[in-house]
């Protein structure tokens, strides 16, 4: 059979190669505990995601159950069903379905709307830039906010995710404030959609050319390529007749403005030694203009 180990005079039993594959999934194991409890969450949402029939059974035994009109006319277009978690919509009332369970939203008030975007992209930055604080072990956060060329290989979410860390409260701080400057009139330009297309597609592009560039090793994190390409589509979107103040009182035309900043990033990163992404920022200023040329057919 198999070769035995000794330890302490006694024969382990367990054969040599056996065991030598017990320590490597245990170690795999350690490594993507994360990864597997996402995994075996993810698989049961997904097995255990409520029915149409179950949200009427649900109605039923409620004691202000919907009316019987109500629910004999609740139908498929009042039902969806996102794979992972159910919802449902009657009486005005909003259900969400999840892990088997169905449970009625709080009825917000008025509509959710292009502010409340901006304030739910502010407190998610807020709260995962905190955690990077308060967590003691920072290990799920290296692994699933922060852009390297492992994480992108391993775990693309990340790309994402990376946009939302920051490494200083005046990191966040300063991203946030350049974001709201232009945020309100693109919303209303682009539509809600289309502005956080339009956002999250620069904090990708910048998260893509700072690990192509910075190697392995390299990790990347903050919102600047979004906030660059909102800025940029902004400069192109008002051309020529926004004018932009830069230091010293002097004004700028947009796609001087963008230019500028970069460049002054770039300075900045030789004379004081300073890790600021500048082919991040560069990504995130071409994907507004390409998404401002996809639009409007080419440059002004």
């Amino acid at each position: 059979g198999g070769v035995y180990t000794h330890e302490g005079g006694q024969a382990s039993g367990v054969p040599r190669g056996r065991e030598g594959l017990m320590r490597r999934v245990r170690r795999w194991v350690g490594r993507n505990r994360w990864l597997l409890v996402a995994g075996a969450s993810l698989t049961a949402a997904v097995m255990l995601r409520p029915s149409e029939r179950s949200f009427v059974r649900f109605a039923k035994r409620q004691r202000e159950s919907l009316a019987t009109s109500a629910i004999a006319a609740l139908g498929f277009h009042k039902f969806s069903d996102f794979g992972v978690a159910s919802v449902a919509r009657s009486g005005g009332r909003t259900f969400v379905g999840l892990f088997g369970v169905w449970v009625q939203l709080p009825e917000l008030a008025g509509e959710w709307g292009a502010e409340e975007d901006l304030a739910l992209i502010a407190a998610v930055n807020l709260a995962v830039t905190s955690l990077w604080w308060l967590l003691p072990d920072k290990r799920p956060l290296r692994a699933h906010l922060v852009a390297s060329r492992e994480n992108a290989a391993r775990r693309p979410w990340s790309l994402v995710g990376a946009a939302f860390s920051h490494v200083s409260p005046l990191h966040l701080l300063s991203n946030l404030s350049s974001l709201f400057a232009v945020a309100p009139v693109l919303q209303s330009r682009l539509g809600r959609a289309g502005f956080l297309h339009l956002y999250l597609g620069g904090c990708v592009a910048s998260s893509l050319a700072a690990v192509a560039v910075r190697g392995d090793g390299a990790a990347v994190v903050g919102a600047s390529g979004g906030c660059f390409a909102a800025t940029a589509f902004h400069a192109l979107l008002f051309y020529p007749d926004a004018q932009y103040l830069v230091l010293g009182g002097l004004t700028l035309s947009g796609p001087a403005y963008v230019v500028y900043s970069i460049m002054l990033d770039a300075v900045r990163a030789q004379v004081e030694r300073s890790n600021v992404s500048v082919e991040g920022h560069a990504a995130g200023a071409l994907f507004g203009a390409a998404f401002f040329c996809a639009m409007h057919g080419g440059l002004p």
